[in-house]
């Protein structure tokens, strides 16, 4: 592998830049008489026309040219490739059918189950959200795994969407052979209000029943067709398998009448839970789980104050730029350029300058903005060869494969290793120098869009750091006595 560098390219590069006419059968044709033939050998007479004048003695006009039907065009017959379990999409991405042409099936199985089990800064969940719900071709060995399809709709129904969740069910078969494939779905049908539909998927599981997941389940709906007895027995044995005390307090209520407490909004069943049980769900929707806030915020039985704390969860943007005014002012207009898409020589200059008085947020600012693909000249190149834009703390093999497989492999390989260093990093994000890189990687492998809001996401928080605590004041001098004499 060639070694590995970041910088600032030049204006004309973009390193810095970031588908028989007929009648009826009964009809006769009227001919006229036929004359007797002429006997064989016998010259036809000429008939002459009538003459109005002289006779000419041009040439008959010649015949009129006989048309021939060109060949018939070979028609070549390619066969169809049949559809495959990541054919299901939640929605139109705008990425291409060939998304995941050359990715690495186990590099799959790495990353995509991560996505539903971590924390995402919001940019890195938005991008996940995106390349999860595309509807292309699998990785080669990767197109019949169940499992891996599962995780893919989990996916994209724990980073918000569970409309588009359940579309990409619709078109995913073996729901009742796949407990994971199952799982996902009645989840997705429990935050939807589809309770009837989530019992059916339990009812009708050929495996994995006695999982905890479907356990639960399997109580929730007992206790909603009014079985309490038989809810009450399934939910014994439920809490023996696995212990959850948050879980224990809604059931006992549902089942039982003890006191609720509060509402819970973890998953499908305790979302299920406390809306039977008309819990306040109002101070729970800050940390809800992320498909739970958009359905409550367009659902009209919801409370007033559900809808209202929902609505402002969904409100909330990827990217604040109102955010900017606080900024330092290259730097504010660094994060305008990004989310306008427009970005300019002359804020490359100025970051670049401000760095070099010192500013180390604009040192940032300038390796986040020439990686998101922003033009430079060789000045602005040279001058922040001499930056330090602080230390890497990510994994270096993901790092440099994700630099490999941005510039000269599959496009599918560098997204998820982008991801799976998201992932790593959490829901602040990863360092400076780390998101320069990633966002380099995902612009250079066509992600363009994606890698500015990723640059644009660390850009807003380029703040300087607090200033120090002041210094405790001195302690008086403690007077000893003297002691006294004899």
């Amino acid at each position: 592998m060639s070694a590995l560098r970041f910088g600032f390219a030049p204006v004309s590069l973009a390193v810095f830049g970031a588908l028989a006419v007929g009648g009826p059968a009964s009809a006769q044709l009227a001919l006229p008489p036929l004359a007797d033939p002429a006997p064989a050998g016998t010259p036809a007479p000429m008939v002459l026309p009538p003459v109005d004048g002289p006779l000419s003695t041009a040439p008959p006009p010649a015949p009129p040219p006989v048309l021939t039907a060109p060949p018939p065009v070979a028609v070549q017959a390619a066969p169809l490739q049949a559809p495959d379990l990541f054919s299901a999409e939640a929605f139109n991405t705008g990425l291409p059918g060939d998304l995941w042409r050359g990715t690495s099936d186990g590099l799959a199985r790495l990353v995509i189950p991560q996505l539903s089990q971590k924390p995402l800064s919001p940019a890195a969940a938005a991008f996940a959200r995106r390349l999860m719900s595309t509807g292309a071709a699998a990785p080669e060995g990767a197109g019949e795994d169940t499992d891996l399809a599962a995780a893919r709709i989990g996916a994209v129904l724990a980073l918000g969407d569970a409309p588009g969740a359940r579309a990409m069910i619709e078109y995913t078969p073996g729901l009742r052979q796949n407990a994971a494939l199952a799982q996902v779905a009645a989840e997705t049908d429990l935050v939807l209000g589809r309770e009837e539909e989530a019992c059916a998927i339990g009812d009708m599981l050929n495996v994995g029943k006695d999982q905890p997941y479907f356990r639960r389940l399997r109580v929730f709906c007992l206790m909603r067709a009014g079985d309490k007895a038989g809810a009450q027995l399934a939910y014994d044995l439920t809490a023996e398998q696995a212990k959850d005390d948050v879980y224990k307090r809604l059931m006992s209520a549902a089942v039982s009448g003890a006191p609720a407490g509060e509402a819970s909004l973890r998953n499908g069943i305790e979302y299920a839970l406390s809306r039977r049980l008309q819990l306040e769900m109002g101070p729970a929707m800050a940390n809800a789980w992320a498909p739970i806030p958009p359905i409550v915020a367009k659902d009209l039985a919801a409370p007033l104050s559900a809808q209202a704390a929902a609505a402002t969860r969904v409100a909330m943007p990827v990217n604040d730029t109102s955010r900017a005014s606080t900024l330092d002012p290259a730097i504010r207009d660094a994060a305008l350029a990004l989310a306008d898409n427009r970005l300019t020589p002359d804020i490359s200059d100025r970051l670049v300058s401000s760095g070099q008085a010192g500013g180390n947020e604009a040192m940032g600012g300038a390796a986040l903005y020439a990686a998101a693909g922003a033009p430079a000249d060789a000045r602005v190149r040279a001058v922040f060869a001499t930056f330090d834009i602080g230390r890497s703390t990510a994994n270096q093999g993901r790092l440099l494969e994700m630099d490999a497989t941005a510039t000269g492999g599959a496009k599918g390989d560098a997204a998820l290793l982008a991801l799976w260093l998201a992932a790593d990093a959490g829901p602040a994000g990863p360092t400076v120098a780390d998101r320069a890189r990633i966002v380099r990687a995902l612009n250079r492998a066509g992600f363009k869009d994606d890698a500015r809001i990723y640059a644009l996401e660390g850009m807003l928080e380029l703040r300087p750091p607090p200033p120090p605590p002041p210094p405790p004041p001195p302690k008086k001098p403690v007077r000893r006595r003297q002691p006294r004499g004899n």
